[in-house]
């Protein structure tokens, strides 16, 4: 004989799973901005441009870009994904650089970390921006244009800026990117909290 369950049975079990699948995505942007905070304390721990330093830098970098393109291999968001990914790819491409080179005595790889450090901040401003009226869209919006102006400023001081310098506009970024990844999430855990309330029967 066939088990029957009641019809309330998938219900509650729809409505247990979707907290839980919200609070996978605001851990994830959790997760990001507590790395990429890490990665720019890192970078802050000397700024005296000090070769020695920007490996530990650029494998940051490394390792933040990374988790950018894992978070958006796996991001529910289709339409979003792909410049996400694009921004995490420059941001990685952008650390592997670093590391290869890590005094950027190379005229153009200054150059080529410039353009990455740009491209990243332009794909993540294209993915956040036509979102940018949903509640805590904004500080990821904040968080592209400051990437996209970090590396603008990179390719202005080109070809004459001082190591030093160059690893205070990297570790900025990680900063004000990863502020942005952690307000948003606890913006969407707020949202996640509220919808798990209403879920529950009264």
């Amino acid at each position: 004989m066939a088990n029957v369950l009641p019809a309330g049975h998938f219900a509650r079990d729809t409505a247990s799973a979707a907290p839980r699948a919200q609070s996978r995505r605001w851990g994830g942007y959790l997760a990001l901005g507590l790395l990429q905070l890490t990665a720019a304390g890192i970078a802050a721990r000397d700024l005296s441009g000090s070769p020695a330093a920007l490996p530990a830098v650029a494998a940051m970098m490394t390792v933040a870009g990374a988790a950018e393109v894992a978070h958006a291999l796996a991001s529910a968001d289709r339409a979003q994904w792909p410049a996400r990914l694009a921004g995490g790819l420059a941001l990685t491409l952008a650390g592997v650089l670093m590391l290869t080179d890590p005094s950027l005595a190379a005229l153009q790889h200054t150059l080529a970390l410039g353009v990455l450090a740009t491209l990243a901040g332009g794909c993540r401003l294209a993915a956040a921006w036509p979102l940018r009226h949903r509640r805590g869209e904004s500080w990821l919006v904040v968080s592209a244009l400051a990437s996209m102006d970090a590396g603008i400023l990179m390719l202005a001081l080109w070809p004459a800026a001082p190591l030093g310098l160059l690893g205070a506009i990297i570790g900025a970024d990680l900063a004000v990117r990863g502020a942005g990844f952690i307000a948003f999430a606890q913006v969407r855990r707020g949202q996640a909290e509220a919808r798990a309330r209403r879920s529950i029967p009264h």
